[in-house]
């Protein structure tokens, strides 16, 4: 299926099946309206071109109901149509309005992952990349029955974050939404559900100036115009679409790459190990240890330049004992996970209180010289 590589990429999971259950049946047209749902799943899971009917179902329902794309009779939309063109992802609101954990827990486990880290002599910054919505919820649509929860939920996860003394940590959605306020403009993709690159420097900027404050250099990563993109929203709803984002590009002078390896590939990023050479002062040194997830990736080409020694692991990739030695092996430590998956990743992985006891059990202390 041509939706389950972008579906994968989107929630921050590796290849698994969207769709498993056996083909639909069709029991005829005397169920009147109903039958058009079944008829749609009937056909969407026999014909070869499986896209066509996709394309086809989601036509359906955006001209004849004028509803959001749901790919299959009843089911929920995957993608929410925004004003102005912009998309959303409606896994986002799913998750915001029913959380695993709550708002206060969210941010005591994310306070804590900080600190164990912190009082091991490791300096740590920690970001919750803010979703599209929680940035601009006038372009989420006014009738859409989740927006109100969404909002508040969002709300009350950046206040407990504002109010939780985490250590290291960066409010990205005060500094995002003041950017935007310069610019005049959205910092997110109008058709993908991340943030541009423009989007993405801020977040950068916010932690080279953590690690060496004055380091970074707007003239350094300057804006050079518009390069094509095709939203991974528009291929959740089988209808790739071509849009343009602004182009970024980090140089800088007297930085010379010496090696950029491949770690594993373990799921939707590859973990990459970077050395740079340059001025003492014109580097961030020692082993620098940071967890992405898409949002990162947006972000890594313009910040690995500002690093000596710089190791980039997918935070979707857990595991208790290989993410204990990863940060062992660190002098310090930035985390960056988008809004939509910071409550679970503090709930079950990263941030749960087993991994939390076993980090804090067997984190060496941080030896300076």
């Amino acid at each position: 299926m041509i939706a389950g590589p972008a579906v994968a990429f989107v929630l921050g999971q590796r290849g698994k099946p969207i769709e498993n259950r056996e083909p639909v049946a069709f029991s005829g047209l005397d169920d009147g309206w109903d039958s058009l749902s079944s008829f749609g799943d009937y056909v969407g899971d026999r014909l070869p071109l499986r896209q066509r009917a996709v394309r086809l179902d989601g036509w359906a329902d955006e001209e004849v109901f004028d509803e959001d794309p749901a790919f299959g009779g009843g089911a929920t939309p995957q993608v929410i149509g925004g004003k102005d063109g912009f998309l959303f992802l409606s896994e986002a609101f799913d998750e915001a309005c029913a959380p695993p954990i709550s708002a206060d827990e969210t941010a005591a486990h994310l306070a804590d992952l900080a600190s164990v880290i912190h009082d091991s002599g490791r300096r740590v910054v920690t970001m919750v990349a803010p979703d599209k919505s929680s940035v601009h919820p006038e372009l989420v649509p006014s009738d859409f029955v989740k927006r109100n929860c969404a909002a508040r939920s969002s709300d009350d996860l950046w206040g407990a974050l504002d109010s939780a003394a985490i250590p290291g940590f960066v409010d990205l959605r005060t500094l995002i939404r003041a950017e935007t306020a310069k610019t005049g403009h959205p910092l997110y993709l109008r058709t993908d559900s991340h943030w541009d690159e423009e989007g993405a420097r801020v977040a950068v900027r916010a932690g080279v100036d953590f690690f060496a404050p004055g380091l970074f250099d707007d003239a350094e990563v300057p804006y050079v115009g518009q390069k094509a993109y095709i939203g991974d929203l528009t291929l959740l709803r089988a209808d790739p679409v071509a849009d343009a984002e602004p182009d970024f590009r980090t140089t800088r002078p007297g930085i010379t790459p010496v090696s950029d390896d491949a770690i594993d590939d373990l799921g939707a990023q590859i973990d990459h190990h970077f050395v740079n050479t340059g001025p003492a002062d014109r580097l961030i040194q020692g082993k620098t240890l940071m967890f992405i997830d898409s949002y990162g990736s947006v972000a890594q080409s313009m910040l690995v330049p500002y690093f000596a020694d710089l190791t980039v692991i997918d935070i979707n990739t857990f595991d208790r004992d290989r993410f204990t030695t990863l940060i062992g092996e660190a002098d310090q430590v930035w985390i960056l996970s988008v809004e939509r998956s910071t409550a679970p990743r503090m709930a079950n992985e990263i941030g749960s209180t087993p991994f939390l006891t076993h980090l804090q059990q067997h984190l060496p202390m941080r030896v300076t010289g």
